[in-house]
C-alpha cells in the first residue's frame, strides 16, 4: 500500500508539473516568477523522498527475508540429536572477554589483565553488554567446544526476535564452504550464492544498518591466506579477488572497515591476524551444573539423564565431557545401551570411556552391535557393554563401513564435509543408525553430511590405521601428517597422494585419533570387547617418533593429546625421559588439556612447567598432581584465587614436593590465600624461592607470616612486591624477620610503605643474621623513612630504596641489559622482569640524577629489552 501510495502521488505532482506553463505566464505577467521555481523544487524533493523510502522499503524487506530463512534452515544443537526430540534450548555458555589492544598494552608493563569481562553467551551483542564489541572481534575454543552451535543460535535467535540484538541484520558464513571456490569472487557475488536477495540492496544495508558479518571457521579454510596476493588499496564490494585476498582484505579492514566482523577459530590458527582483532572471546568449558544440564537436554526423553550424570561421577568424565561434543557422545551411549544393568557395578565400564577415541569407539561399536543380527550373544553378555569374542561383521556393512571410512579420509585430505549416499554400499541400516549421531542426512537423504570435524577424523583414521601394513608405512605417515614432510618413498604411499604439505593444522586432531585406533588393524576389531595389543612394529614406531617430536618442541599441546589418546603405559613410560621442561606459556588450557599433560608426564619429572597466561581457574590444579614433581612451577597470569591456594598448600606440605621455584604473579589470591600460603610454607622443606608480584595481599596477608618464616628453613627469596602492605603490613614483616634463618631476599617494591612503615625497623632486622637484599624501590618513604632506614647498621644488609641513586646497581643493571638477547630471555620468568625493568624505569624517572649521560643511557637500554621480551611473546 505504502508503494501505492508512492505512485499516485508522483502522478499528482506531475499533473500539476504541467500546469507550469500558466503558472509561468501568470508569474511573469504578475512578476511573480518565484512560483514557478517553488513548484519544481518540491517536485523533485517528493520524488527523492519518494526513491528513498522505496529503496528503505526494499532494504528492510530483504531483512525481514533473511530472518525467515535463518529460521527455517538452523536448528538448535539439541533439536538436531536423537531424530529432532529434544529441547530447543541451547545450553548458556561462558565467554571470557581480552581485549586485544589491553592486552598488548598490558604485556608491556609487565601485568596481565587484559581479561575485561566474563559474559554468557545470551549476554553477547546485546543492548547491556553492546560496549563489548569492536569492528573485529575473534571467537576462540577447541574443537568440539560449541562454537559453531553459539554463532547458529545467535543468528537463528536476532531471526526470531528472541534476542534484543544491538544489529539490525546478520549474515552468517561457514569458510568451510568457500573452499571449493577456486576463482576469483566479490563479496557480492559470494554472498549471492547463498542468500540471492541480498546482493541487491548490499550497499544500502552496509551503509544505512548495523550490520554484523560471522565468519566461521577460520581454521577450516585451506587457501593460504598468507601468500595470497595482496588486498588492493580501492576495493569495493564488487572487487573480484581470490578467497584467500578477499577475506585477509575483511580481516584487515581493507574491505568493510567499519561493518563488524566475528571470526571464530580453533587456538591454534588465528595469531597471524591478532593484531587486526579489538574483542576477543574465549569459549570456556562446561561447569559440572552445565554438564549435569547438558545431559537432561539431550537425554529428557530417554530417561537416561541421572544415569549418564551418575556416570560421570563414578568415572570422574568431568574433564572429557566438558566438552559438548562428548557430552553428547555419553549421552547417545545412555540411549543405546541400557545402563540400568551396568551403572552400579564400577568395572562394567572401566576403560571404555577415558578418552576421545575410546568413548566414541564404544559408540560405534554399539552401534554396528545393534545392526549385526549374525552375532550371537548371550544373556551375560547382552547385559555387557561390550561384545566379546571374535565376531565378524555382516560383509555389506563391513563393505559400507570400510568405504564410508575411505571417503572420510579422502574428504579430510579435500576438506570437503559431504558424502554421496549412493557411493556407499546401499546398507540402510548402518546408515540409519550412524544419523542417529554420526551423520546427519540432507537433500531427502541424498546426501550425508558429518556433524562434526571430528566424525570425519575418526572415521578417516579408521581407515588409516587399517591400511598402514609395516612400519615404515606409519613413520612416512606421521611425517606427513604431522610435519609436512614428504620422502622419495612417501610419495608412492597410496594414503600420501594428493596430500597437501604446506597448511597441516586442520590433522592435528586426525594425528590424536591415529594414536587413538592404532590398535585396530582390521574394521571387525571394532566389535571385541577389547582391542587387541598393539602390534610390536607399530610400538617401536610411536616410540621413535615421539622421542623427535619431542626433541623438536613442535606443538606440545598435542604431543600430549596423542600419548594420552593412545593411553599405552609402556609407551607413556619410554617417552617420559624426553620431558626434561614443559612451557605451554600462553596456550589456553582446557580440563581435557590438563588431564592428557598429566597422563603423558605421570612417570616423568620435568624439572621446569611453565604454565603461565593458561586460563587456569580454581580447580584445575587437582588436575596437575605432576606440579609437585617439578623444581621450577610458574604459574603466574591466570585465573587463580585463594581456593586454588588450598589445592597448591596441599602439594607443598607433601613429604615428596620437589618444588624450589615457584611464581604465583598476577592472580588474585587475596589476603587469604597469603594467609594460606604462609601455613603451608610452615612444613615445606623444598621451596627456595617464592614469587607473590601483584596478588592482591593487603596487611592482613601478612597474618601467620611470622610462624611460617620461623619455621621454614629453606626459603631463601620471597617476592611480594606491586601488593597493597602498607605501613601495617611492612610493620608485621620486619617482626617476622626477627626468627627467620633462611631468607635472603626481599622484595617489598610498590607496596604503598610511608615513612609510619620504617619505624622500629632497624630494631627488627638487627636481630636477623640471614638477609642480603632488601627491596624498597617504588614506596612513598619521604626523607623521614629514608632516615629511618639509615639507622640500620648491617654491612651484610644491603637495602635499596632508589636505584637510581646506587652507581653500582646501574652499571649491574646496564650490563645486564647490554647481554640481553631475544633467544636468551625465556631462560628467566618475563613476566618478573618486565615487572623488575619497568619499575626501574620508573625509580630512574625520578632519582636524583635522573639527568645523568649514565641513566640516560640505561633508559634506553631497558627500552631494547623490554621491546625485545614483548617481541619474543608476540611471536609465542
Amino acid at each position: 500500500m505504502a508503494a501505492e501510495s508512492d505512485v499516485w502521488w508522483s502522478v499528482v505532482v506531475y499533473i500539476i508539473s504541467l500546469m507550469v506553463p500558466d503558472i509561468k505566464e501568470e508569474a511573469y505577467t504578475n512578476q511573480k516568477w518565484y512560483l514557478f521555481v517553488i513548484v519544481c523544487f518540491l517536485h523533485a524533493a517528493f520524488l527523492l523522498v519518494c526513491i528513498w523510502k522505496r529503496r528503505k522499503t526494499s532494504t528492510a524487506a530483504v531483512i525481514d527475508w533473511l530472518k525467515r530463512e535463518v529460521c527455517k534452515s538452523m536448528k538448535t544443537c539439541c533439536s538436531k540429536a536423537s531424530c529432532g526430540k529434544i529441547s530447543d534450548e541451547c545450553v548458556v555458555r561462558e565467554l571470557l572477554v581480552l581485549d586485544m589492544a589491553q592486552l598488548c598494552e598490558d604485556t608491556i608493563n609487565g601485568t596481565q589483565e587484559a581479561c575485561v569481562d566474563t559474559i554468557t553467551t545470551r549476554e553477547m551483542f546485546t543492548r547491556e553488554k553492546g560496549a563489548l564489541t569492536s569492528e573485529r572481534m575473534l571467537m576462540l575454543g577447541e574443537a568440539g567446544i560449541g562454537k559453531r552451535c553459539f554463532c547458529e543460535e545467535l543468528v537463528r535467535d536476532w531471526g526470531s526476535g528472541q534476542r534484543m540484538s544491538i544489529y539490525d541484520c546478520i549474515i552468517y558464513l561457514t569458510l568451510k564452504e568457500l573452499n571449493s571456490i577456486k576463482h576469483p569472487v566479490s563479496l557480492s557475488n559470494l554472498l549471492k550464492s547463498k542468500y540471492h536477495k541480498l546482493p541487491s540492496v548490499l550497499g544500502d544495508l552496509l551503509h544505512s544498518y548495523k550490520v554484523l558479518l560471522i565468519l566461521d571457521g577460520l581454521d577450516d579454510l585451506r587457501c593460504d591466506m598468507e601468500d595470497s596476493e595482496e588486498c588492493p588499496e580501492k576495493v569495493t564490494i564488487e572487487t573480484s579477488m581470490r578467497i584467500g585476498t578477499l577475506l585477509s582484505g575483511i580481516i584487515t579492514k581493507k574491505l568493510l572497515p567499519e561493518t563488524h566482523v566475528l571470526v571464530t577459530s580453533r587456538l591454534h590458527s588465528w595469531r597471524k591476524w591478532k593484531e587486526s582483532f579489538g574483542f576477543t572471546f574465549v569459549m570456556l568449558e562446561f561447569a559440572e551444573e552445565q554438564v549435569s544440564g547438558y545431559c537432561e537436554a539431550f537425554s529428557k526423553l530417554h530417561f537416561t539423564s541421572k544415569l549418564s550424570f551418575q556416570l560421570i561421577v563414578d568415572y570422574k568424565l568431568f574433564s572429557l565431557v566438558s566438552f559438548p561434543l562428548l557430552n553428547r557422545a555419553l549421552c547417545e551411549i545412555g540411549r543405546e545401551q541400557n545402563l540400568k544393568c551396568c551403572v552400579n557395578k564400577v568395572e562394567c565400564y572401566k576403560d571404555k570411556l577415558d578418552t576421545w577415541s575410546r568413548m566414541l569407539a564404544f559408540l560405534l561399536q554399539l552401534t554396528l552391535r545393534n545392526i549385526s543380527p549374525e552375532v550371537e550373544v548371550s544373556v551375560e553378555e547382552s547385559q555387557a557393554p561390550m561384545l566379546a569374542g571374535n565376531k565378524k561383521l555382516q560383509v555389506n556393512v563391513e563393505r559400507s563401513l570400510k568405504e564410508l571410512a575411505r571417503k572420510s579420509y579422502e574428504n579430510l585430505i579435500s576438506n570437503l564435509q559431504e558424502i554421496k549416499r549412493k557411493d556407499l554400499e546401499n546398507e540402510s541400516d548402518l546408515l540409519q543408525h550412524l544419523c542417529e549421531f554420526f551423520l546427519m542426512e540432507k537433500s531427502a537423504g541424498s546426501i550425508l553430511e558429518y556433524r562434526h570435524d571430528s566424525i570425519r577424523s575418526i572415521f578417516a583414521a579408521l581407515h588409516c590405521v587399517e591400511q598402514i601394513k609395516n612400519a615404515e608405512e606409519l613413520g612416512e605417515c606421521l611425517n606427513t601428517w604431522a610435519f609436512g614432510e614428504v620422502t622419495s618413498t612417501a610419495a608412492k604411499n597410496a594414503l600420501l597422494q594428493n596430500i597437501s604439505t604446506s597448511k597441516q593444522e586442520h590433522l592435528q586432531n586426525f594425528i590424536r585419533y591415529i594414536f587413538g585406533f592404532i590398535a585396530y588393524e582390521e574394521i571387525d576389531d571394532l566389535l571385541l570387547s577389547d582391542p587387541r595389543p598393539i602390534p610390536v612394529y607399530r610400538r617401536e614406531v610411536l616410540n621413535q617418533w615421539l622421542k623427535q617430536w619431542i626433541r623438536k618442541e613442535a606443538n606440545l599441546l598435542n604431543i600430549f593429546h596423542c600419548i594420552f589418546e593412545l593411553h599405552d603405559d609402556d609407551v607413556t613410560k619410554t617417552v617420559s625421559s624426553y620431558f626434561s621442561s614443559v612451557s605451554m606459556f600462553n596456550t589456553q588450557l582446557y580440563s581435557l588439556d590438563l588431564t592428557a599433560m598429566q597422563y603423558s608426564l605421570s612417570q616423568a619429572h620435568p624439572e621446569t612447567l611453565d604454565i603461565r597466561q593458561c586460563g587456569l581457574n580454581d580447580g584445575r590444579l587437582k588436575l596437575l598432581p605432576i606440579i609437585e614433581k617439578c623444581t621450577r612451577v610458574w604459574l603466574s597470569s591466570n585465573k587463580l584465587t585463594e581456593k586454588s591456594v588450598e589445592d597448591l598448600a596441599d602439594i607443598l606440605r607433601a613429604k615428596t614436593c620437589a618444588i624450589e621455584n615457584l611464581s604465583l604473579d598476577n592472580n588474585k589470591l587475596g589476603p587469604i590465600g597469603a594467609q594460606k600460603l604462609w601455613k603451608a610454607i610452615e612444613e615445606n622443606k623444598s621451596l627456595k624461592v617464592l614469587s607473590l608480584n601483584r596478588t592482591g595481599i593487603s596487611a592482613e596477608g601478612t597474618e601467620g607470616m611470622a610462624r611460617g618464616l620461623e619455621k621454614n628453613t629453606t626459603l631463601e627469596e620471597l617476592l611480594i612486591g606491586g601488593n597493597k602492605l602498607g605501613p601495617a603490613g611492612a610493620q608485621t614483616m620486619w617482626q617476622s624477620l626477627e626468627k627467620n634463618k633462611g631468607l635472603k631476599v626481599l622484595y617489598l617494591n610498590d607496596n604503598e610503605i610511608t615513612a609510619k612503615g620504617t619505624e622500629g625497623m632497624a630494631e627488627h632486622l638487627q636481630k636477623n643474621s640471614s638477609l642480603e637484599e632488601l627491596f624498597l624501590c617504588g614506596n612513598p618513604l619521604g626523607e623521614v623513612g629514608v632516615q629511618n632506614m639509615k639507622q640500620l647498621d648491617s654491612p651484610k644488609l644491603k637495602v635499596l630504596f632508589q636505584i637510581a641513586d646506587d652507581e653500582n646497581l646501574l652499571h649491574y643493571i646496564r650490563k645486564k641489559c647490554g647481554t640481553f638477547k631475544a633467544q636468551s630471555w625465556q631462560t628467566d620468568d618475563p613476566d618478573r622482569t618486565m615487572h623488575l625493568l619497568q619499575t626501574v624505569l620508573e625509580d630512574l624517572r625520578h632519582g636524583t640524577n635522573k639527568d645523568s649521560e649514565m641513566v640516560t643511557d640505561l633508559k634506553q637500554d631497558i627500552e631494547n629489552a623490554r621491546n625485545i621480551i614483548l617481541q619474543k611473546k608476540k611471536m609465542q
